[in-house]
């Protein structure tokens, strides 16, 4: 029974830490004199830069050139969880931005 897990650890070993990239990159410090735009602006061009790779990365396996589907897989589901997040935070900021239009002074 052993076997097969040990086959499945190897397979994963090679695969790369996703967090440990997007733990740096989304809670970087900014530069000094830097603020909240220049930190969501920082954070869309990575959204933007993921799912422009995966683009080309679908482009590639399309014409043969990449041989490996599960590094385009797990691309693909790293733009996907991007974007999702982008979504939801936009949304958040939506939400927060009605609240305080909303408050009287």
């Amino acid at each position: 029974m052993s076997a097969p897990l040990n086959a499945i650890s190897g397979i994963t070993s090679n695969i790369p830490s996703i967090s440990s990239d997007m733990t740096k990159s989304v809670f970087a410090k900014p530069e000094v004199g830097g603020g909240f735009d220049s930190v969501f602006t920082s954070c869309m061009n990575k959204v933007n830069t993921t799912m422009n790779a995966t683009q080309e990365l679908g482009d590639k396996i399309a014409t043969g050139e990449v041989g490996s589907l599960h590094q385009v897989s797990i691309a693909e589901m790293k733009s996907k969880i991007m974007l999702q997040l982008t979504t939801q935070v936009a949304a958040k900021l939506s939400s927060a931005a009605s609240t305080l239009f909303n408050m009287q002074m």
